[in-house]
């Protein structure tokens, strides 16, 4: 009984002001915002049960949409900076090796090229990029919207 009203106290600090405690024949629940019930039983088993209502569900499952597309465009928009980096210092190597100015994505990007593959991540367009060394900065678009700026 004791491990179990350990585990119990433990969920207590992770849980929100609006949590209601009560002890039930099968042990402990808690109750947050009316809707979620955690029940921590004798035997140290901790179950679920959603006892709210469909807008409580809702609600809850658009914040962990929200959260979801939110670390979801972080990552994207991280790959793509990754891409750029890339192709910033494909190009300054290229410019050093081959003393030009200009260069294009092509010259770059192939088998036995300085970036063997350069992949989309959300179908940004990097042919559009002004590869000259001249522009200091980059700045592309993804189809889903998201906009990355490289600063070279």
């Amino acid at each position: 009984m004791r491990f179990s009203y350990h585990l119990f106290l433990l969920s207590l600090v992770f849980a929100p002001a609006s949590a209601k405690i009560a002890d039930n024949d099968r042990g402990y629940a808690l109750s947050v915002n009316g809707g979620i019930v955690r029940n921590i039983h004798d035997a140290g088993v901790t179950t679920l049960k959603n006892t709210g209502s469909a807008a409580q569900t809702n609600e809850l499952n658009a914040s962990a949409n929200n959260q979801q597309s939110s670390v979801r465009n972080a990552a994207i928009a991280k790959a793509i900076k990754n891409n750029l980096r890339q192709l910033a210092a494909a190009a300054d190597q290229y410019f050093l090796e081959n003393g030009v100015v200009t260069v294009t994505l092509n010259q770059l990007v192939g088998e036995g090229k300085y970036i063997r593959k350069l992949t989309p991540v959300d179908g940004e367009d990097y042919a559009k990029l002004n590869l000259a060394q001249s522009v200091t900065q980059w700045k592309i678009e993804s189809a889903s919207g998201i906009s990355v700026t490289h600063e070279r």
